[in-house]
């Protein structure tokens, strides 16, 4: 039984661990779940700390759903 996984915004940000986790997700070693305000959190907070653009933000939420 593959394991079902809510992936917080502390998860999806930094990029590298949200990749792992999308890529178990693929492999279908976990079932991954989050939420709209989930991806709008770690959206928000890379946008503040980086500088990129809610647009391209939004490209990479809409590849992971």
């Amino acid at each position: 039984m593959t394991p079902v996984v809510v992936l917080d915004a502390c998860v999806l940000y930094p990029a590298a661990q949200r990749d792992l986790f999308v890529w178990l997700a693929v492999g279908g070693a976990i079932r991954a779940h989050w939420t709209n305000r989930i991806h709008d959190e770690w959206m928000r907070n890379v946008a503040r700390d980086y500088g990129v653009a809610r647009s391209e933000l939004e490209k990479v939420a809409q590849l992971m759903k």
